[in-house]
């Protein structure tokens, strides 16, 4: 519980596969995969990585998996 007031995502909980079936019942929103989605230039395709706007949430979407 500890984990969810502090606002981690369940997600990131190192779970035995016990622990993890049992949680699983709760259906916890934050258990759930993430899926992010930007909308960028046909420029940008070739090398998204250039755009400050996908290193931006790509650095965010690697914090979050802590």
């Amino acid at each position: 519980m500890i984990h969810c007031r502090k606002g981690i995502p369940a997600r990131t909980l190192d779970l035995s596969e016990d622990d993890l079936a049992v949680i699983r019942e709760l259906n916890l929103i934050t258990l759930k995969p993430v899926l992010y989605v930007l909308n960028i230039s046909e420029d940008d395709i070739a090398d998204p990585m250039k755009n400050e706007y996908v290193n931006e949430s790509f650095r965010g979407s690697r914090e979050g998996r802590r």
